[in-house]
């Protein structure tokens, strides 16, 4: 079958952190397909905790360090010492751990909309931005898919969009455009190994606008979907899962 695995932070087979997977798997083994572009998180878990860390480590990874970081609401609001603190951490690497996670892109985009820079419990930006959403929009924004996913287009047109566009909309055309991708990247699959059918799970897919309208793009497109009802898309059914697996091993 055709996973993914959208989620905050996971261990990856490659010593890294994942949660942004595209996954060919059976219940033995699988094979990482394609995954979010990588970004560093500084400070490592204090960033999860600050969502405006991410948000200028995806700005300084996608337009480099001389860009006008300023001239975004988020950042003025600030204190420079800190963000030339953030700069210097990205720019020599230290103490900044590599991430895929999908969690991580939604805290970014929630703090540079200026929704949750500082969350004060566990993902409360994704929560802050689902909860904006104006699900009136089907637009969706510029994405590239190369050897990973890249959302270097995606933040320019957000950044964009910030000046005369409402935060409800600019969120629905956010999270149109994660469900996109997965339909695109999972017609890709399908079209060099004739899978049909797509496991969606991890803590990302607790968000209800995103898995409804996830599902129905791959329905339209006659895909086979399945999602969780009886055990948890979060890391409460990670144990559950670890069990299936074990025992077929062992088989």
């Amino acid at each position: 079958m055709i996973g993914i695995s959208l989620d905050g932070t996971g261990y990856g087979t490659d010593g890294k952190i994942w949660g942004g997977e595209f996954l060919i798997a059976d219940m033995k083994t699988f094979s990482r397909y394609i995954h979010f572009d990588n970004v560093a998180l500084p400070g490592a878990d204090k960033a999860i905790e600050e969502p405006w860390r991410i948000a200028y480590s995806y700005i300084f990874k996608y337009f480099g360090k001389d860009f006008n970081f300023r001239s975004i609401p988020l950042f003025r609001s600030l204190d420079e010492i800190k963000t030339s603190l953030i700069s210097e951490m990205l720019e020599k690497n230290i103490n900044s751990p590599s991430s895929s996670g999908a969690g991580r892109l939604f805290d970014a985009v929630s703090a540079i909309l200026g929704l949750c820079s500082y969350a004060r419990f566990d993902s409360e930006a994704p929560m802050r931005l689902e909860s904006v959403i104006d699900d009136n929009i089907n637009d969706f924004y510029p994405f590239y898919i190369g050897d990973t996913v890249v959302f270097a287009e995606t933040f320019k047109a957000i950044l964009d969009d910030m000046v005369g566009q409402n935060v409800s909309v600019i969120s629905a055309k956010f999270h149109n455009t994660i469900a996109k991708i997965i339909l695109v990247i999972s017609e890709q699959i399908r079209n060099e190994t004739s899978l049909n059918k797509v496991v969606l799970s991890g803590g990302v897919f607790q968000n209800k606008y995103l898995q409804e309208k996830t599902v129905s793009l791959l329905l339209r497109n006659k895909f086979k979907v399945y999602t969780n009802h009886l055990v948890p898309a979060n890391d409460g059914g990670v144990s559950l899962g670890q069990l299936v697996i074990a025992s077929k091993m062992l088989l």
